[in-house]
Formats: C-alpha cells, structure tokens, sequence
C-alpha cells in the first residue's frame, strides 16, 4: 500500500514538472537552497512554483504528554523574474500554528523579498526572511538533515525579520552574507529603529564537498529598554562524494543578551552530526547536542542524543524521516518532581518541488 502511494506521488510531480516547464535552478536570491523547477513564461520574466509539505506523528514519553499527528508544515512558494535583474520571492505556510497566547506567532506569511540581481555573483534583497546566522538556519526545511533543527538554531537562528539582505560570490571558493533587520520576529513592527539587528557570515569552500565558516549578529540595543544582542558562531560542513556518501556536519554557537537590572545572559551550545546514505535511498544520522541556557547558573545543561534512519524516495524531494532522540535537562521538573530524561520520536513524511 506505502509502496502504491509513493510511486503514485513521485510520478505526479515529475508529470507536472515536465508539463509545465524545463526543469531548470532557480537564480535568485535565496539563501534557502530549496529550488524552483516549475516555470510560466510571463513577459520579459517568468513565474515559479514551489512547495513543502510535512506531515509528523510525535511521541513524548513525558507524563502526562499526548502523542499525537501535526500538520507540521504546508509551505507555498512563488519566485518571479519581473525583467532580467529583478525579482521577487514570497512564501506562506497556512499550516502555521495558530496560537495567540503571549509569544505565539499566528501568521501565515514566511518570506516576501524584492531582489535586485543585475550584478553578476551579487544578490540585494529588500523584505523578510531569515537572518543569516548559522549554517543550518538559514536553509530550507525541506533540507534539514533531521525532521527538526539542533536547539542553537531553533533558538536563535531559525529566525525571519524584516530588512536588507545580501548575498555575493567573490570567485568560486568565497561567499559573504549579509542581513540588517528590525531585530523583532516576523511580521511585526519595531518599535526601536533607531537600532538595528546586524548579522554578517562568511563562508569558505577549501576543499571539494567542504564548508568552512563563521557568522555573528551584533545589536547595539533593542524594544523599549534598548537591551544588546551578541551572537558569535563557527561552522564546518562536509559532503562525501558518491563512492562514499558521508556527511559531517558541526556548529557551535555563543550568545549574549542585555537584561534589565542584572548581568548579562550568556549561553552556548553546539552540536555534532554524522549521515551515511547506503544503496541511495537509506541513511542512518546521528547528531549529538549540548546546550547551556545560562552560564552563570549550574545544573541547567540539556543534552540531546538523537538517531534517525531516513528512506530518501526521491532525495529531499519525497522522504520519510524516522528519528528517536534521548533528551536529559538537568533543572527538569514534572508535577512538581525532578524528571531529568525522557524519549520522543518523530515520524516525519515529506514531498518537496
């Protein structure tokens, strides 16, 4: 039956890819390195399609906690040349959770970009989309290695806001990143312009299948109290040829945060991973993590081991993700009673063009 509806998904979308237009790289500005291959010819541009969708089963072995199924993402993309040098990206997810307590993010819209790429090798962006910090928080969902992000880049790099980006080549081995931004989460408004949030990284390509760099973000003050913002991260990536298909994959990342009446927060954290695909559609992961919420406070480390057996269908495209992780947060208390480990799997099924 899972076989049946695999093959019946991938020869629907190769149907419509081959229907619509050549399937040909997107050459925009995206620091999401998902492509675009569905093209309209639209005047002097064109207009191109894409999507992502996952659907979870997750288990927490946490009293109390439910296992349940999540919608966990339905993102729409559309990307357009308007004519040659200028173009446009925009992206909403309706299966974003709609939460309206404090601190939730109900809305729907991701990224909206206007670019300029009439500059050979150069990318200029006016919009909202990630900031670019860290190496795994600026890709796409739909290349995560494992259903979900490391913590360090769930907590301060998988992050959108509105502002200036750049992206440039400088020959073949060098790229540059920059993003200038409100320093508030997406879609709202800042009430504190006169300070912006500054992010720049830097990547290096030594080697053959080898990423080597660093990025950093730098806040002078932000919201009503003007409070500082310090992010400092490194980065290193590397991807085996075909004869032998290891990925490694390492981040470490400090942070700095401005707080009223007392010292600053300071945290870090890092984390490891290892992936080796077999026969082309089998990959076993793990990825090993480590985070410190506060380095002035002890016994509040969180260490998170996780193990993932992936079947790529079709690469990111169509994939199912199985992964358990064993999570130990030493301050963890459950009713009121010390509950320092526990156990979740994700099931996670993905189609992606």
């Amino acid at each position: 039956m899972h076989s049946r509806v695999l093959a019946f998904l991938t020869t629907g979308l190769f149907a419509s890819a081959v229907a619509l237009a050549q399937i040909t790289p997107a050459e925009g500005y995206t620091p999401q390195t998902q492509e675009f291959p569905l093209a309209i010819k639209i005047g002097q541009g064109e207009l191109r399609f894409g999507t992502l969708l996952q659907a979870w089963y997750f288990g927490d072995t946490t009293p109390g906690m439910s296992n349940t199924f999540r919608i966990r993402r339905a993102e729409i993309k559309l990307y357009g040349t308007v004519i040659p040098g200028w173009e446009f990206l925009v992206m909403a997810d309706p299966a974003k959770t709609q939460s309206f307590v404090a601190g939730g993010d109900p809305k729907i819209l991701q990224d909206l970009l206007v670019i300029f790429s009439g500059l050979k090798g150069h990318q200029f962006a006016l919009g909202q989309t990630k900031i670019v910090l860290t190496e795994e928080g600026v890709h796409s969902s739909a290349d995560l290695d494992f259903a979900e992000r490391a913590i360090i880049t769930r907590t301060f790099s998988d992050r959108r806001e509105a502002g200036f980006f750049y992206k440039g080549d400088y020959g073949k081995l060098v790229t540059g990143w920059l993003s200038i931004t409100n320093g508030t989460r997406a879609n709202v408004l800042a009430n504190s312009n006169d300070t912006v949030l500054t992010t720049a990284r830097l990547d290096l390509k030594p080697f053959l299948g080898v990423l080597v760099g660093a990025s950093g973000s730098y806040s002078s003050g932000e919201g009503p109290q003007h409070l500082t913002r310090t992010r400092t991260a490194a980065h290193l990536r590397y991807d085996g040829p075909a004869y032998f298909p290891l990925g490694l994959r390492f981040e470490y990342l400090e942070a700095r945060d401005g707080q009223i009446g007392k010292s600053d927060l300071r945290q870090r954290g890092f984390y490891a991973t290892a992936l080796y695909t077999f026969e082309k559609h089998y990959q076993l992961a793990v990825r090993y993590e480590s985070f410190d919420p506060d380095r002035d406070v002890s016994g509040n480390m969180q260490k998170v081991f996780t193990a993932g057996l992936h079947y790529l269908v079709s690469g990111k495209n169509i994939n199912l993700k199985a992964d358990y992780s064993h999570l130990r947060q030493e301050d963890r208390k459950v009713n009121g009673l010390p509950d320092t480990t526990f156990n979740q799997f994700t099931l996670a099924a993905q189609v992606s063009f």
